[in-house]
């Protein structure tokens, strides 16, 4: 394919000018956000500047110079858009009883209007382009497509002809008094943070359309999500993609979620648990008092009464339970074991033995509040022979046994040198840095497959083939002590390759799923295809695709 060369000279300023729009930082309002309403139910912004430059490799950015002449080329189409790619692209919408009122937005910024319009000539079918009052403007189908200055707005909704067109204008033309950046100083707090993406989300809005038609409308309905909104900032950075979700309360919200919750796990907990190289674990702080007040308000604790009072006696209930337990929760799954496994082969009909997953060592810590209760407890089920007693530690059909230590109440199970260990008191410490995540946070959540024995990896491939065919390594979550009338949680996912971006391992990923040339664009009315059947690369050809 024939390439135009240009000097080194050209090549070194191109390269500096590509790392000083990445490293450069912005304070000037963004003008996209004069279109997004104050009733929008969600906005989604993307920075795409940085997303570009976080997916090209150092090679990349030298290749960027070598552009093809192809002119329906993707590269082109995307170089002589008019779009400015510099500047971020924001997408936002309602949510709305009825569908009438539901739209989807796309705005960004233009940097050349001329080769924005001449791409649409080129690529729409009898475009039409019209105008007033200075707005330029085209209707394709329940699209509604405007653009004034250097501002662009795409509009998607159920409506056609004047009523789309009316939309797109109102949008064009909302007052900057009536805008969400204007109303809502929360969201122009949040939506100002430099990250690659950003996502904002009503959530009383969303939750009154997604009840709608429902039966039980009337107990889904949640009045306290008025003034409750959800942000999620996500960025890719080398062998991960980390981000944090905050979710803004009001205070009558606020006070009832936070009385459920504790600070943080009790480290009189985390200290008794076993430890090991944990491959899954799951940590959990928070009020059994307020739980069960709320559980009792839902009328979901009457079933569970009766059934306690039924096998262990009238004093036995909910409010037993969260006077005798602190609420503190540490789940971990240390090891998957590998053994023979008795497997039914449904067309022989007989039983078969194989090598496969046998079981898994797994730890469950309770806190204690009133060890006299837990004491007692535990004597009345030994005594009905729901369990077996030896010295403080209870067995469970021999499948799963209780030590009762001085805060916790520990449940394990597993391979026989793993529960041996632990009821003999020669347990590992969880390490320092799952100690310290636990005591610092009210929730954690954290998976973490390079744990996995490769002979595990062998067996669990089919199951978790989603997972191993992204190359993840794992995930974790993290929510913090909520303040401030705000909850805060941070996530991160981990792949495999730690060398490179996950922005470039996703974009590798994706390009092992097969898709037909002429798909998706082929199939939308009025649009040309991207390339026809002389430009698709033969399977052997090595293509370069890199951003303009």
């Amino acid at each position: 394919m024939k390439k135009i060369h240009l000097p080194n000279l050209t090549r070194i300023l191109f390269f500096g000018l590509v790392v000083s729009l990445y490293t450069a930082c912005s304070n000037k309002k963004e003008k996209q956000l004069s279109t997004i309403p104050n009733d929008a139910a969600y906005v989604v912004a993307a920075n795409v500047k940085s997303m570009a430059v976080k997916s090209l490799e150092l090679k990349d950015i030298l290749n960027i110079l070598k552009v093809d002449d192809q002119k329906d080329s993707l590269k082109n189409l995307i170089k002589n858009s008019g779009i400015d790619f510099m500047s971020s692209i924001y997408v936002f919408g309602n949510a709305d009883k009825d569908q009438s009122k539901m739209y989807v937005a796309v705005v960004a910024l233009l940097s050349d209007t001329k080769k924005f319009e001449q791409t649409l000539k080129d690529n729409i079918k009898d475009v039409q382009i019209k105008e007033e009052s200075g707005l330029k403007y085209l209707i394709q189908d329940k699209m509604s497509l405007g653009w004034k200055n250097d501002l662009a707005l795409a509009v998607f909704s159920q409506s056609s002809g004047d009523a789309a067109k009316a939309k797109l204008v109102e949008l064009f033309n909302t007052k900057e008094e009536n805008t969400l950046a204007k109303q809502n100083t929360k969201f122009n707090e949040f939506i100002n943070q430099k990250n690659d993406i950003l996502a904002w989300v009503n959530y009383e809005k969303i939750n009154d359309i997604s009840i709608e038609g429902n039966p039980y409308s009337s107990i889904l309905k949640d009045a306290s999500l008025k003034d409750t909104y959800l942000g999620i900032n996500v960025d890719f950075e080398k062998g991960k993609i980390v981000g944090g979700v905050q979710t803004f309360y009001n205070k009558e919200t606020f006070d009832k979620y936070k009385a459920l919750n504790k600070a943080s796990i009790s480290s009189d907990v985390v200290k008794e648990h076993p430890g090991g190289d944990v491959i899954a674990i799951l940590g959990l702080a928070f009020n059994t008092e307020a739980l069960v007040a709320m559980l009792k308000e839902m009328g979901l604790t009457s079933g569970v009464d009766q059934n306690m009072a039924a096998m262990l006696g009238s004093e036995y209930n909910v409010d037993y339970l969260a006077s005798a337990l602190s609420g503190d929760f540490v789940a971990t799954v240390n090891k998957v074991n590998i053994g023979d496994v008795s497997k039914y082969n449904f067309e022989t009909g007989q039983m078969s033995t194989e090598k496969g997953v046998k079981n898994a060592d797994y730890a469950i810590s309770l806190g204690i509040k009133d060890q006299s209760k837990i004491n007692k407890l535990l004597e009345v089920m030994a005594q009905k022979q729901m369990l077996s007693k030896n010295g403080n530690t209870y067995s469970l059909m021999d499948q799963a046994w209780l030590v009762l230590n001085d805060k916790s109440l520990i449940m394990i199970g597993g391979s026989k040198e793993y529960t041996d260990a632990v009821t003999q008191g020669k347990k590992n410490n969880l390490n320092s840095e799952l100690s310290s995540a636990l005591t610092s946070n009210m929730m954690v959540l954290k998976l973490d497959l390079s744990k996995l024995s490769a002979e595990a990896k062998q067996y669990t491939e089919k199951d978790l083939k989603p997972v191993y065919s992204v190359g993840l390594d794992g995930f974790s979550i993290y929510a913090e002590e909520m303040k401030n009338q705000i909850s805060t949680s941070k996530f991160q996912i981990d792949f495999a390759n730690k060398d490179q971006n996950s922005l470039i391992t996703i974009q590798q990923q994706l390009k092992e799923i097969p898709v037909h040339p002429a798909f998706p664009l082929s199939g939308s009315p009025g649009i040309s295809p991207m390339a026809d059947e002389q430009q698709v690369a033969e399977p052997s050809e090595k293509k370069e695709e890199v951003l303009q």
